[in-house]
């Protein structure tokens, strides 16, 4: 039996080629009785590594081993002549050992289901039993760990300076930030116990055979896996609720939010899917068939990115109908993170598909092994902090979230009208009249939040609007009565700097019922 060690961009030097096979290529590999018979190699080469041309090579190292009759049953004796064979590295590179017997035709006919195993064992300059490719996750996932820490207690510090401004969509963030903190530090976690023990990654169970260690790294694999597709899920619920103006435009957004229930789920379930079926083709338990997973994983996908963008739209054309330039700013920016998002990925794929064709497929993984874990995972992992960040840092707790709150603030372009402005309530009671009023940044508006309760204005009327007023009409009553009772309020603007006590607001009923006339002061008080 020959065994060689090589670096691979010595990979071609490795066989000779066959003259049997003319023109066509073919190489022999290792000197057998056909090579020596080409004169491709002399009696004392046979079993080893043919080498290609005269110069002397750089990594390639082979070793002939003659294990004698019966020691295929003496397994001592087999591991103590492997036990002083060592290679030392001496440039960093991609190292690769091949094993081949040395057996004629009539010893394969004799001993057909003859097999042998051997253990290779690199030990890398750095203390640890990852791969040199996987190693530099360990330190990625740490410092991402400390990241998300540092990210979480500067967004709970904000939070609770401005906790009584806090608003439904910084409450998503806060523990969307928890769980990212979660989910990092298992990350680091998995990968801290994968460089504390041996394992065999073609399979991921312990090289020691020791049944504790494959649970355990088995499990680690299945948790980080099933945290990344819950991380997805939860953070295109959030994306998904937001565009649609939950929290800030609407209390509520109605029956839809089942639909979004099951968009959600079948996308976390598709990816537990997805994830567990690469486990298991990794662990050789079953076939390529779990790549059909990718279909609805990918399905789902595309109907979130595209239900997000439309709901985006559709928000940001209705604030700007209304005039909502604080809001409409916000939901702006949040449309330009998501797009500039599906930008990089469009980039990252079509540049994913340019390494692949110009290394070839059969070679990226060798020629990318120093970055790789940095194309597949870290790029990505990156692109999710910084598009997460921003997010956060546009609706970072400040003391202006109140203009987030749910009512409309006051229309402040050029084009508003010079004459009122127009008041809107959700059908709330006078604290949160208040809440709003406190939210425009106008003492004046105060005094609205009484309106309903001193003129008697039961719930049951609903509102609407008419030339630029607002009515409140009562449900029982046909649309169209004349005779209905119907209030009109109307804040008039200050076009000429006269003095704020001067502005006022009507509620009148139309059946004879009490007239008053509320004056609004700096003060709250009436002047009446």
């Amino acid at each position: 039996m020959s065994s060689i060690v090589y670096e691979i961009s010595e990979l071609s030097r490795i066989g000779k080629i066959s003259s049997e096979f003319g023109l066509t290529g073919s190489r022999l590999y290792t000197c057998t009785y056909e090579a020596q018979s080409e004169q491709l190699c002399t009696e004392n080469e046979l079993g080893t590594y043919l080498i290609d041309g005269d110069q002397p090579t750089k990594t390639i190292h082979q070793e002939k081993f003659n294990f004698g009759e019966g020691l295929d049953k003496n397994k001592v004796m087999v591991r103590a002549l492997f036990l002083h064979q060592s290679y030392k590295v001496n440039t960093t590179g991609y190292y690769c050992v091949d094993v081949a017997p040395f057996v004629t035709v009539n010893d394969l006919a004799e001993m057909p289901d003859k097999l042998f195993r051997g253990h290779v064992e690199f030990i890398n300059r750095y203390r640890g039993q990852l791969p040199a490719s996987e190693h530099p996750k360990l330190y990625f996932y740490g410092w991402l760990m400390l990241v998300y820490m540092v990210l979480c207690a500067v967004w709970l510090y904000m939070c609770y300076v401005h906790k009584d401004q806090i608003v439904t969509v910084q409450h998503f963030i806060t523990g969307t930030i928890v769980f990212l903190m979660i989910e990092m530090a298992c990350e680091w976690a998995s990968y801290h116990y994968f460089n504390q023990h041996s394992i065999d990654y073609m399979f991921f169970r312990s090289v020691d055979g020791q049944a504790s260690v494959t649970g355990m790294a088995r499990f680690w694999l299945t948790l980080t896996n099933v945290l990344g597709a819950a991380r997805d899920s939860l953070s295109f619920f959030l994306l998904l609720i937001v565009s649609m103006g939950y929290g800030v435009v609407r209390p509520t957004i109605g029956p839809v939010i089942y639909k979004v229930y099951l968009l959600t789920v079948l996308h976390f379930v598709f990816g537990v899917m997805y994830s567990v079926g690469v486990i298991l083709v990794l662990l050789d338990i079953t076939s390529g068939w779990v790549a059909f997973f990718i279909f609805p994983l990918a399905f789902t996908l595309t109907a979130f990115y595209m239900w997000i963008l439309h709901s985006l739209k559709a928000t940001i054309r209705y604030l700007s109908e209304r005039r909502q330039t604080f809001k409409c700013a916000m939901f702006q920016r949040l449309n330009g993170i998501l797009l500039g998002a599906v930008a990089f990925l469009t980039l990252y794929f079509f540049g994913m598909i340019l390494l692949v064709s110009v290394s070839g497929p059969n070679t990226f993984a060798y020629h990318s092994w120093k970055y790789r874990w940095f194309i597949l995972d870290g790029a990505l992992t990156l692109l999710y902090l910084i598009v997460f960040g921003l997010i956060a840092w546009s609706w970072r707790p400040t003391g202006h979230n109140m203009r987030l709150a749910m009512s409309d603030e006051l229309a402040t372009d050029e084009e508003a009208p010079g004459a009122e402005f127009e008041i809107h309530t959700i059908g709330s009671d006078h604290e949160d009249m208040d809440a709003d009023a406190r939210e425009v940044g106008s003492e004046h508006l105060q005094g609205l939040s009484q309106a309903q309760s001193e003129t008697g204005v039961p719930r049951e009327y609903n509102e609407f609007e008419s030339n630029g007023r607002i009515a409140l009409r009562n449900k029982e009553e046909d649309d169209g009565d004349d005779n209905s009772d119907q209030f009109d309020v109307v804040f008039e603007a200050n076009k000429e700097d006269e003095d704020l006590s001067r502005k006022s607001y009507d509620i009148e009923s139309r059946h004879g019922h009490e007239k008053r006339r509320l004056q609004l002061n700096d003060d709250y008080e009436d002047d009446a």
